[in-house]
C-alpha cells in the first residue's frame, strides 16, 4: 500500500471515528469501528471488547484515551504476532520481526498522542 493511501485511509477513518463519536459516544468503539471499516476488518469481539476502554476505562477517564486503546488494537490484528506463532523458536527472524515492526508503531502512535493532547490518559 502506497503512502498516499495510507494517508487517505486514515483521514476517512479519522473523520468517520469523529463522526461515529458524534452519534454514539465512546471513543474507543467509535475509533475500532471506523478503523475496522476502513479497512475492511470487522470484528464484533474487538469492538465489545473496547467498550470498557470508552472516557478513559468505564468512564473513569484516569486511564488511557479509548481511541489510544482502540488504535493499539488495531495494529495488534494487523501486525501482532498470531496464536500459531506462540510454539515457535523464539529465534524465529519472523516472530520477532513481526513484534519489533508492532513495537514502532505503536511507538509512533504514542508519539503522535502526546503531540496532539500532551498525554495518553484520557483527562
Amino acid at each position: 500500500m502506497t503512502e498516499n493511501k495510507i494517508k487517505e485511509k486514515s483521514i476517512t477513518a479519522y473523520k468517520l471515528a469523529v463522526k461515529y463519536e458524534q452519534r454514539w459516544g465512546a471513543c474507543s468503539q467509535s475509533t475500532i469501528r471506523a478503523l475496522q471499516e476502513v479497512y475492511n476488518q470487522k470484528d464484533s469481539n474487538i469492538f465489545c471488547a473496547l467498550g470498557g476502554f470508552a472516557a478513559g476505562g468505564g468512564c473513569e477517564g484516569d486511564v488511557i484515551y479509548g481511541a489510544y486503546a482502540a488504535g493499539i488494537f488495531s495494529l495488534g490484528t494487523h501486525f501482532g504476532i498470531k496464536l500459531e506463532d506462540l510454539n515457535k523458536n523464539p529465534e524465529d527472524l519472523k516472530a520477532s520481526k513481526k513484534l519489533h515492526q508492532l513495537f514502532l508503531l505503536v511507538t509512533e502512535l504514542h508519539r503522535k498522542f502526546l503531540e496532539e493532547y500532551g498525554s495518553i490518559i484520557c483527562h
